[in-house]
């Protein structure tokens, strides 16, 4: 069971609705499970497959209860090898739960709409997408800086950290919403296929077994 944390604030978002369609889309036969975590409903990370956290309103500087609680479950997951999957605020709130609040930072070009990003790195989250890709971005804040171990994988002329991945580890993070990639079905696709690359890589291709880290 795939684990999805819904980040929303808003009413009309809760459930995380399309961030789950398009993850059904993505994998037709995997089994997910919608975690509200404005309701302190969190999954134990041994009992899951993976996680994938939703964006958010919410900033990802902010202490409230919930917002420490999953960082504390990311920070877990992340060290146990779990397949965690973070956007937008999840992206960021993935960096500040395993480096610190020190690596994010107000973004002093807000990106909204559609924007493009550029490939820096190889990985498998690209598996199969261009190099260069129109994406939905909505975010005032932002990943700043990257320890070693920590790749980019992606930037775009207005943020260095449009997406990344932690070695040794199954660790992925993107700052833009490949969720509502459905909004211009012509470029729904790469987005679509980035969610299908990172839940593939998920469990072996014969059996529904996790895959070991190497």
């Amino acid at each position: 069971m795939i684990a999805v944390i819904d980040c929303h604030v808003d009413p009309e978002d809760r459930g995380a609705p399309r961030l789950l369609r398009q993850l059904q889309k993505a994998a037709t036969q995997r089994l997910f499970a919608v975690y509200h975590a404005l309701d302190s409903s969190l999954p134990h990370w041994k009992e899951v497959d993976a996680i994938v956290i939703s964006g958010s309103k919410t900033s990802a500087f902010d202490q409230s209860p919930w917002v420490v609680a999953l960082e504390k479950l990311l920070a877990k997951a992340h060290q146990g090898r779990l397949p965690i999957l973070g956007i937008c605020f999840g992206h960021q709130l993935l960096i500040r739960a395993i480096y610190g609040k020190e690596n994010l930072c107000p973004s002093k070009n807000p990106e909204r709409g559609w924007i493009t990003v550029q490939q820096t790195t190889e990985s498998l989250l690209w598996k199969g997408i261009d190099p260069t890709l129109w994406v939905p971005a909505n975010h005032g804040e932002e990943v700043t800086q990257l320890p070693p171990q920590a790749r980019i994988l992606a930037r775009s002329t207005q943020c260095d950290v449009q997406a990344f991945h932690i070695e040794a580890s199954r660790t992925y993070g993107v700052q833009f919403h490949p969720e509502k990639a459905d909004e211009r079905p012509e470029l729904e696709g790469p987005c679509l296929q980035i969610l299908k690359n990172f839940l593939e890589s998920i469990y072996d291709d014969k059996e529904t077994k996790i895959k070991k880290m190497a």
